[in-house]
């Protein structure tokens, strides 16, 4: 196994309990505790304290932070005032559960200058409940930092057949500027992970989990069959990290479809996924078995630079791969579906049924030091002239012949830790 691969373990954000609290604006610290008393040493202080977050954000000020004592709180919450800081004041023991989110976001960020973090965001799963929109929204405000959460639903009480669970993880939404989230745990979301949406935002060291059993029984007209899992029809593509027309950076994030070592019941369709976008950069993200690792459509100037894509195809020889026909558009490691002048360098993918796939409307991309060993097809690219500059990329199937040069296959790297 090649050393900068095993670099990539550090990439994923499993260690988040120990990512420091940032410091906030002087202002006032409101305690929240559902016995209605703490503070100001604590949640075992005897001071009047706010029952409900909702009520300690009604009463804040610019500037002052809200410090949430464990426990779990039933309702949904927006932050209108600006510079506030919300914060569990024990990591992750602060839980919002929803009473019945209606399709709507359980915390809203709806003022400039806003930090929520260590809070453990639930959408409900099991019984009469209505699926939530989003776990946090940035909606259409400046420098939001969405830092250290995790938002979880169930994967076994989540399914496509009820009204139940969660849409999306975490939405930065039309407008919103400076955003940065960074070491949140998504995990069990029916649509897509994080989405960036029409707005500016750096997204990193998250670990983006979609992890589901299977939702229906392999004969139920509902299931479409793949290779070793029964998948349900889904209305929308799933995918991980989603940008769309926006700017910003996506970096150091793990993007899986199962958890070690099990097979993926529920399909997961890009791991990142582009649209409209100009000089984002995708760098150092870890995906594994997702059915394309990247989605990369009518997307300028992206810099996809030292990522590493396991797919869910498994490895054959170089025999067998050699007598099959070049495969495009069906479970690439990289699919460079339209764009120009990106650059794609040092990326390590395998297990795809093609590694890196450029179609016929990518033009002007370098593709230069990739490993793409170990794929049924290493290298594709579609173009009817020579629009794209390849050079010193190892590869052992490739069309046109010359794209790569022949290596032996690559091992799959270990899973991050």
């Amino acid at each position: 196994m090649r050393s900068r691969l095993l670099s990539i373990a550090a990439t994923t954000a499993f260690a988040i309990g120990l990512v420091a609290a940032p410091a906030s604006a002087a202002g006032t610290t409101r305690w929240v505790d559902k016995d209605g008393t703490a503070g100001p040493n604590g949640c075992g202080g005897s001071a009047t304290a706010a029952a409900t977050i909702a009520d300690a954000l009604s009463a804040a000020a610019p500037g002052d932070t809200v410090l949430v004592c464990p426990g779990v709180y039933r309702e949904t919450v927006s932050i209108l005032t600006k510079g506030i800081t919300l914060r569990a004041a024990q990591p992750y023991k602060a839980r919002l559960m929803p009473r019945s989110p209606a399709g709507g976001a359980i915390v809203t960020i709806g003022a400039k200058n806003v930090t929520v973090q260590w809070l453990t965001i639930t959408a409900p799963t099991t019984g009469a409940c209505t699926k939530a929109g989003s776990g946090i929204l940035v909606d259409g405000v400046a420098n939001a930092q969405v830092i250290s959460n995790r938002i979880i639903a169930n994967p076994d009480g989540d399914t496509y057949s009820t009204s139940c669970g969660l849409s999306e993880g975490i939405s930065v939404n039309d407008g919103s500027t400076g955003a940065v989230v960074n070491h949140n745990i998504v995990r069990a979301f029916q649509l897509v992970g994080i989405i960036v949406h029409n707005a500016d935002a750096k997204v990193s060291n998250n670990s983006v989990q979609y992890w589901h059993t299977s939702v229906c029984a392999a004969s139920s007209t509902a299931c479409r069959k793949l290779p070793g899992r029964a998948t349900p029809a889904v209305p929308q593509v799933t995918t991980g990290i989603r940008v769309y027309q926006s700017t910003g950076s996506v970096d150091l994030n793990g993007i899986t479809n199962a958890p070690d070592g099990q097979t993926p019941q529920v399909r997961l369709q890009h791991g990142i996924s582009t649209m409209g976008v100009d000089g984002v950069r995708i760098r150092k993200n870890d995906i594994r078995l997702a059915d394309y690792g990247m989605w990369l459509e009518s997307s300028d100037n992206l810099r996809v630079i030292g990522n590493v894509v396991v797919g869910p195809v498994q490895q054959v020889s170089s025999a067998a791969r050699k007598v099959q026909s070049p495969a495009s558009y069906a479970q690439s490691g990289i699919l460079g579906w339209s764009g120009s002048g990106s650059r794609f360098a040092d990326n390590h993918v395998l297990r795809n049924i093609s590694g890196l796939d450029l179609t016929s409307l990518t033009t002007g991309a370098t593709v230069t030091g990739n490993d793409l060993t170990g794929n049924t097809w290493d290298c594709l690219d579609h173009a009817s002239n020579p629009a794209n500059t390849w050079t010193d990329n190892l590869g052992n199937a490739d069309s046109p012949d010359g794209l790569c040069t022949d290596a032996p296959i690559q091992s799959v790297p270990g899973s991050p830790t």
